[in-house]
């Protein structure tokens, strides 16, 4: 949506604490934003609000490898060496810096709104409150996933979290909660969020009551929290349930899938990261060829180069760059579902929901239910086609994470560069990234990841 103020409105979302938290300096000359309309504008600025999340969850993950010519080739070796889990690794500054600027516009509006009298148009100031509200527990999400070590119920409390920032007062000290204490505020806010919001959307960059429930489920299969994720899965499957029938798709495109198509509840992309240019990353052999000849997938997600590689070409938002789609769509709270469902001791119902999805997936007529061998089958066949549907999604890595907390389905990451071979293996502290050196030098009470 197009923002209806000028730049000036900016004052107070661009703003830093003493400690330079967003390196960004307010202009006391510009006006300050204290009307619904202000704050609406705020919310409605795609670029800001719906961009340049943390690339380094996707460009860490399995799904892709890289030859080591490409590798040597990129000149960005902040960006490149995500690829190989450089310990001392500085990333760019952006995928810290962004997602908190979504948390201060955010918080600026709440501000906004906390004086202004409520009665004189409660309607639009609920609904202003509950998009406030998810946009920030978003960005936490993004965050954490990138900056946070995997969450485990026993040692989340004593693990460092994110920061967080509950108000707009640029003389806030920034100190990072626990683990623990930063998804529950996430979770918090969206508890709150679903009270205000409507149901759809009015456009898909906008959330919903339905993209809050697909947020809320995401992050409470991450805190293992599994009978609140099925419950949150279930009722934003209530509110919309659609799927695309990947037969009406064109799989011979180079964007098979429309951007805001009917199945994306939430819209946001990461920044670019060089390497998962389409050109360049090849999808990983054993995860293409673990697709069979009528899952539709296998077309409308991949291509072949002219050295019969298969490079990734069906992303969510029909571009073809080195973004990645990172908002919540249909797909993703279908597999919650059954995994939810699975890990509440209910494996019949777990695929009965999976197979609801995967009949869209392939070619009309050839596909054959799963049937029910067990919860331990049941599980394993969920997250295989968990990986297999959310592709360049950003939540491969928020995968990995949880699942290193489980022996049985701990997966072991491996990268081969010629013959250096870089391993990330459970437990490994290089699971949650360095916070950019810029931000702990400017900003001394935040502690660094340990190393």
């Amino acid at each position: 949506m197009k923002l209806k103020i000028f730049a000036p409105i900016m004052i107070a979302i661009l703003f830093v604490s003493c400690s330079k938290f967003l390196d960004l300096k307010p202009d006391a000359k510009m006006r300050v934003p204290s009307s619904l309309e202000d704050a609406e504008s705020l919310l409605n600025d795609r670029s800001a609000m719906n961009s340049a999340y943390a690339a380094i969850p996707e460009a860490a993950a399995d799904n892709y490898y890289l030859e080591k010519a490409s590798f040597e080739a990129f000149t960005n070796v902040a960006e490149r060496n995500i690829y190989i889990w450089d310990a001392q690794l500085d990333v760019n500054y952006i995928n810290w810096q962004a997602s908190y600027k979504v948390v201060a516009i955010a918080n600026q509006v709440i501000d906004i709104l906390s004086g202004l009298n409520r009665n004189d148009n409660s309607a639009k100031y609920d609904l202003i409150k509950g998009q406030a509200l998810f946009f920030k527990a978003f960005a936490y999400q993004q965050i954490a996933d990138a900056f946070t070590l995997p969450y485990n119920k026993d040692t989340a409390p004593s693990l460092l979290g994110i920061v967080l920032r509950n108000s707009p007062n640029v003389d806030e000290i920034s100190y990072r909660a626990s683990l623990e204490s930063s998804y529950v505020e996430i979770k918090n806010l969206l508890l709150q969020a679903i009270d205000l919001l409507p149901a759809q959307p009015t456009v898909k960059t906008l959330p919903s009551k339905a993209a809050a429930y697909a947020l809320l489920a995401r992050v409470t299969l991450i805190m293992q929290d599994w009978p609140l994720a099925l419950n949150a899965a279930k009722e934003c499957l209530a509110i919309n349930n659609e799927l695309i029938d990947y037969n009406q798709l064109n799989s011979s495109s180079l964007t098979p899938f429309e951007l805001f198509n009917k199945e994306v509840l939430f819209h946001a992309v990461t920044g670019a990261n060089v390497t998962l240019t389409p050109s360049i990353c090849f999808v990983d052999t054993l995860l293409y060829s673990s697709y069979e000849d009528n899952d539709l997938r296998k077309k409308i997600y991949f291509s072949m180069d002219g050295q019969g590689k298969a490079v990734f070409k069906g992303k969510f938002d029909g571009a073809q760059n080195s973004f990645s789609f990172c908002g919540l769509t249909m797909d993703e709270v279908y597999l919650i579902l059954a995994e939810a469902y699975v890990r509440t001791d209910q494996s019949d119902l777990g695929l009965q929901a999976l197979n609801t999805l995967l009949r869209k997936r392939w070619m009309s007529n050839s596909y054959v239910d799963i049937k029910n061998e067990g919860p331990v089958k049941a599980k394993q066949v969920i997250l295989n086609e968990r990986r297999k549907s959310l592709i360049l999604r950003n939540t491969r890595w928020m995968d990995i994470k949880r699942l290193s907390t489980e022996t049985e389905y701990a997966v072991k990451l491996s990268r081969k560069l010629g013959d250096q071979t870089f391993e990330l293996a459970k437990g490994d502290l290089r699971f949650a990234f360095l916070i950019p050196i810029r931000v702990v030098n400017q900003a001394s009470t935040i502690q660094q990841n340990p190393r």
